[in-house]
């Protein structure tokens, strides 16, 4: 537009937007450069907040015979005062299949973000009312509904949901908030979206939990990232109840004169799951890397979760001293010794069959229990499972060779007798003593390698040398690319 033309009135967002470039609240440096073929340079954004409010840009990111992009900023100054912080405004839950004996539980994680202790409390009326519509069965539950968090400090609200039908459920549950203070002026909800289906039906598409988050987040020091993991998404997969799944991630020192010190915060995001993490602390010199082994055994109970653990990054220069670094989080209560690093998790409970037998219950009698037992023996047994699935295609009824007064009894089939373990061994070692002649200190080798200690050892000892190996490829001792080489021994 020519600088005679009257622009007229700024509407509201340009007039926003001309308060924020004057009170210059989002600063970016540098704003301009020149990198040369394979260089890179960290560019800083500053938040310099003047308001109690939430503040929005957005800005082009023009690259010379390039095409423009459109960043935009965000950012939010807070009472001083608590504040809960939610990552999502609605959580839409996996899908679920009916019918299933414990409900999937599901970690939603909060945070305070405020300066002083703050105390949250679910308001679980419609919960119950939603179930009280569902025949008094526990669609939708929470674990802690009620709990207090130290500034700055991250917890997980774990909820339940165990569909009755194959269809969408919704549920809106205020948060109360309260702090030194009194109640909080906010207004919190937890918004649960969950979808039940039928196990042999096709399974809803899952919605992704992280479509609006960048693939790396941390916390940085003034030089920019000198640490980094080789990823920061980890996926277990689907997995059973017990079932371990095992993953690794290198964690790189970039700098090149000074050590670091590493740590892995304690969370609350497996719910119940083990996760094991080798190591969990420790110190890299400059411009080293590390393995680093994680193994996750879930529990019995089945859980998703989708979330990140913390690494908390310690730096010291050559006198052992720690460095001064500044957190560039909307959150300035942060210490100021250490930088972070988050690895993303992600895990699904494998579900095959819909288990039906009953938990113990208090107060159950010694015969309720084997009765319980039983019934419960039964209804998963294998035998049942076919006999319902030749019920439809068999040629005379489940109900007509049935006992009654006037006809002989139906002769049961008679089950060939099973071979014990021991005498199909002494058969299998006859059988190689006539075709290969073999001695008894041969037999007593290969009787040895086939029980189960050697085979369990064998196990360890080939999953910590893939181990290894991954670890050598990592430094390069050698590689992975080329084909090995083949020693052939010539016996004279």
């Amino acid at each position: 537009m020519e600088k005679w033309a009257d622009p007229g009135k700024p509407s509201e967002e340009q007039a926003f937007e001309t308060h924020i470039l004057n009170k210059k609240i989002f600063v970016i440096e540098p704003k301009t450069g020149s990198l040369a073929p394979g260089e890179q340079v960290d560019c800083a954004i500053l938040y310099y907040p003047k308001e109690v409010m939430k503040h929005h840009l957005n800005v082009f990111f023009q690259i010379s015979n390039g095409k423009p992009l459109l960043l935009r900023f965000e950012g939010e100054t807070l009472h001083r005062r608590a504040q809960l912080q939610m990552l999502k405004h609605t959580y839409q839950l996996p899908p679920v299949p009916i019918g299933l004996e414990w409900p999937i539980t599901y970690p939603v994680e909060i945070k305070n973000l405020g300066i002083t202790k703050l105390k949250y409390q679910i308001d679980t009326s419609a919960l119950e009312e939603l179930n009280a519509g569902n025949y008094d069965f526990r669609v939708f539950d929470i674990q802690n509904p009620e709990g207090t968090l130290k500034s700055n400090e991250t917890q997980h609200i774990y909820t339940m949901f165990r569909p009755l039908e194959a269809k969408s459920y919704s549920l809106d549950l205020p948060i109360k908030v309260s702090d030194i203070e009194g109640p909080s002026v906010e207004n919190y909800f937890l918004r649960l979206r969950g979808q039940g289906y039928n196990l042999e039906a096709e399974k809803p598409v899952e919605e992704q939990f992280f479509e609006d988050m960048p693939i790396c987040r941390a916390h940085l020091t003034d030089n920019g990232s000198m640490a980094a993991f080789s990823t920061e998404s980890i996926d277990f997969g689907e997995l059973k109840a017990g079932e371990q799944s095992k993953r690794f991630v290198i964690l790189y020192n970039l700098n090149p004169t000074q050590k670091m010190k590493f740590d892995f915060s304690k969370s609350g995001l497996m719910c119940g799951d083990n996760l094991k993490l080798e190591p969990m602390f420790g110190e890299l010199k400059p411009n080293t890397h590390i393995n680093i082994k994680m193994t996750l055994q879930p529990s019995k109970y089945p859980t998703h979760f989708e979330g990140e653990i913390q690494c908390s990054i310690d730096w010291e220069n050559q006198n052992n001293d720690h460095m001064e670094t500044k957190s560039v989080h909307t959150n300035t209560n942060v210490p100021e010794c250490s930088e972070y690093l988050f690895l993303r998790l992600k895990k699904r409970s494998k579900i095959t069959k819909i288990p039906l037998g009953a938990d113990l219950r208090q107060g159950e009698s010694l015969i309720e229990n084997i009765v319980n037992e039983a019934m419960h023996d039964i209804l998963e047994s294998n035998d049942f499972d076919k006999l319902l699935d030749d019920c439809s295609t068999a040629r005379a009824g489940l109900y007509l060779k049935a006992i009654n007064n006037e006809g002989e009894p139906a002769s049961e089939e008679q089950k060939e007798n099973k071979v014990s373990e021991e005498v199909a061994r002494q058969a299998y070692e006859e059988h190689l003593r006539e075709v290969t002649g073999a001695e008894e200190e041969e037999l007593f080798r290969k009787r040895m390698f086939m029980q189960e200690p050697f085979v369990e050892l064998m196990e360890f000892i080939l999953e910590d040398t893939m181990f290894n190996l991954m670890e050598e490829a990592t430094y390069e001792e050698f590689d992975l690319t080329q084909p090995p080489k083949i020693y052939i021994r010539r016996d004279q």
